[in-house]
């Protein structure tokens, strides 16, 4: 671009008008001619156009970097907010978990108050469950003592379970359950014995009681809660081929 365009483009028009040409610093123009203006005015205008529109453009850097610096702060406290709901979030779910209600292992009823027992295998049960349990126990003396995973129910839960003429009762039988058989050499002792071996029932190895298997398998339950295999008559199984036995 010559000289006269760099001028007459329409960036200067504020300062030369229509009639504006351009010389060299030592032309010299006759009186009257038109206004002239030389190279070094036009140097001088094209530096200042060049520093006003670094000015420009430097104002404009400032704002966007303003603005990016603005929207990060707000990000920033935008996550800082969500960090603490998400910690209370987080720990209002501790507290609803820790709060959340507990279901019985045998009637799945939720629990609350103080109307469950923690039993020792970790299961929990409802009062009512417990009862029923125990009752059963009473009524049926194998299933004594009331237990959860071959593990017996504490004997505090089966007192408050019962009546008191019903934990007497399974006390009675909590004592015939931990005292071991012992034989004897009364005839009637010897009668039982024979009459159990002549029918080709076993006798249980804790306590003495006959048992007769009528299908199933071999391991046996008496009605004391003593758990043995039919064909050895051992409470741990000797029976050489124990698959077959015990088909």
């Amino acid at each position: 671009m010559n000289l006269e365009a760099i001028v007459n483009d329409g960036v200067y028009l504020h300062a030369v008008n229509d009639r504006t040409c351009v010389v060299e610093d030592d032309e010299q123009v006759g009186v009257g001619a038109q206004d002239c203006i030389t190279l070094t005015q036009v140097y001088a205008l094209e530096a200042q156009r060049a520093e006003v529109r670094s000015i420009e453009q430097r104002s404009i850097d400032e704002a966007i970097a303003w603005s990016l610096l603005s929207a990060e702060i707000h990000n920033l406290s935008a996550s800082k907010e969500e960090l603490i709901n998400l910690d209370q979030t987080s720990n209002n779910d501790m507290e609803v978990e820790e709060k959340a209600p507990v279901a019985c292992c045998c009637c799945t009823e939720n629990l609350v108050g103080a109307n469950y027992r923690a039993l020792p295998c970790g299961h929990v049960f409802c009062t009512k469950c417990i009862q029923v349990l125990c009752s059963m126990a009473v009524r049926n003396r194998s299933l004594v003592p009331a237990q959860c995973c071959k593990t017996e129910i504490p004997i505090e839960y089966v007192r408050e379970a019962l009546s008191a003429t019903n934990f007497e009762t399974y006390e009675r039988y909590m004592a015939d359950h931990r005292t071991n058989w012992i034989r004897s050499d009364l005839v009637s002792d010897r009668d039982y014995g024979a009459l159990i071996k002549g029918k080709g029932w076993r006798q249980c190895p804790g306590c003495g009681v006959g048992v007769e298997r009528d299908g199933g398998c071999a391991s046996m339950r008496c009605i004391y809660g003593h758990v043995f295999c039919y064909i050895c008559g051992q409470f741990k199984c000797v029976c050489q081929y124990k698959a077959g036995l015990h088909a």
